[in-house]
């Protein structure tokens, strides 16, 4: 599934319709939609949703889920509340790593433990 649609438009607009949408969702504009594309909310369920569907079906084990850094910006804070102890995020950056622990104590059942290699506790 793509995110959003550049196409038939001048390569300097589509320069800047992607990293403006990526700051207004880093900024919690999160109804703010990519042109052609979805918004901000409608990543966070379409990833909640795959990361549940996955637990389930692999729920002792070690699993590898690679996405963009946008969708890891915005729906990782969703599943693991305590991200927000780092205050305002650095963007994930290509090749960036999120990891999540499961973590029955918190009300979404995840941890986050690193974001792109700061630790958390």
């Amino acid at each position: 599934m793509f995110c959003f649609r550049v196409q038939c438009i001048e390569r300097s607009n589509a320069h800047t319709i992607y990293p403006n949408s990526r700051h207004a969702w880093s900024v919690g504009e999160l109804d703010t939609a990519i042109p052609g594309g979805e918004s901000a909310t409608d990543a966070i369920g379409r990833f909640t949703d795959a990361i549940g569907d996955i637990r389930a079906r692999h729920s002792h084990g070690v699993v590898v889920v690679v996405t963009h850094g946008a969708v890891l910006q915005v729906g990782v804070p969703a599943l693991a509340p305590n991200v927000a102890e780092l205050g305002p995020r650095p963007l994930v950056p290509n090749t960036g790593q999120v990891i999540l622990d499961q973590d029955d104590t918190t009300p979404t059942g995840w941890r986050c433990v690193s974001w792109t290699g700061t630790r958390l506790e």
